[in-house]
């Protein structure tokens, strides 16, 4: 008993000032996107969106009668209301629907639950204010099948090679 009461104080006399040092706090500052940077929409947010999300709600389709393609049609809703609160993770319902119960989340329908830091880092973007740029608007992947057929150019040959 004497050892582990001996152990313990130890621990929290050496914890204690480790965790309060200035090198530490700048650790944690560094790591934490919620205090140190701002959610660059265009690199983190708008790449989970057309992966995970466009394929069902695009001007096109609106499953829900949402799209998410532009800054505004994704702010207006869908059948269900707003499903991003700029500010409020809390009252966002993008990420009821992102967050998996028993191991499955009600989106993106038929796929894995988006990992745990993808659906972090959309609530630090909400919670951030969800800034999405007016000029940027997302489009959904095409198949390459799908695409017209283009003849590629041909290189010149070299002299060398002739």
């Amino acid at each position: 008993m004497k050892h582990a009461l001996a152990t313990a104080t130890l621990f929290l006399a050496t914890a204690i000032p480790l965790a309060t040092s200035p090198l530490a706090i700048m650790a944690v500052l560094a790591f934490e996107p919620s205090i140190s940077q701002q959610v660059d929409f265009s690199r983190k947010i708008a790449p989970l969106i057309e992966q995970h999300c466009l394929g069902c709600h695009n001007d096109r389709d609106r499953r829900g009668g949402l799209s998410l393609v532009s800054a505004q049609q994704a702010l207006q809703g869908g059948e269900s209301g707003p499903v991003i609160v700029p500010g409020d993770p809390t009252s966002s319902y993008l990420l009821d629907l992102l967050e998996p119960v028993d191991g499955k989340a009600e989106m993106p329908q038929a796929a894995k639950p988006l990992a745990a830091e993808s659906r972090e880092l959309i609530r630090e973007w909400i919670r951030q204010g969800a800034p999405w740029p007016t000029d940027v608007v997302l489009k959904p992947s095409v198949w390459c099948s799908l695409q017209p057929l283009s003849r590629p150019t041909v290189p010149p040959l070299s002299p060398e090679l002739a």
